[in-house]
């Protein structure tokens, strides 16, 4: 008979997260393979329907925690309010109107969260970095090309960075505004 603790092992999950992984990598080296397909197009409902049935208990994790830190006055207990406050008016104005798509909705996710995602980037940034740096200490040219890659996956993923690898219009031959010879 199988336990139930072995579910709270570390096992299951990392098991889990190299199927999540190798799943996209062996669709994309043999893409004629039907049930590896088959696997990677049912892969992002998986990930949705586990997303959704997290909700609830992280948003209940995540009220307990920060309202012992606020009653304490525990230190940055700030922020934590700060945090209970944005959560609860996402909360407000997501369900008064219906939609992600709505103007107030937009303007709460353009005012408040687009804002701090520079910083948390910054911070992403900056510890993907050094990482590298103190695991390997650059002693071999591997360490410094995985330096490298941390470094460009950080700067295409920021939002300033995305913009970066783009060619704007003007550079772009046979467009409007470039300057290309015909």
């Amino acid at each position: 008979m199988t336990s139930l603790s072995y579910f709270k092992t570390r096992q299951p999950v990392i098991y889990l997260l190299a199927i999540c992984f190798f799943i996209p990598v062996i669709a994309m080296f043999f893409p004629s393979l039907p049930v590896i397909k088959d696997a990677q197009n049912i892969l992002p409902t998986w990930n949705t329907v586990i997303i959704g049935f997290t909700y609830l208990p992280s948003t209940i994790s995540l009220l307990i925690r920060n309202a012992g830190t606020i009653k304490n006055k525990k230190t940055d207990w700030p922020f934590e309010l700060w945090t209970i406050v944005v959560m609860a008016l996402t909360f407000i104005v997501y369900f008064a109107s219906g939609s992600i798509t709505s103007a107030n909705y937009r303007w709460l996710y353009n005012t408040i969260y687009s804002s701090c995602q520079s910083a948390v980037w910054g911070i992403i940034a900056f510890y993907m970095i050094i990482v590298p740096t103190y695991a390997f200490k650059f002693r071999n040219p591997e360490a410094a090309i995985f330096a490298a890659a941390c470094m460009l996956v950080a700067m295409y993923n920021a939002p300033l960075g995305q913009q970066s690898g783009k060619a704007s219009p003007s550079s772009v031959p046979g467009s409007s505004t470039g300057h290309s010879k015909e």
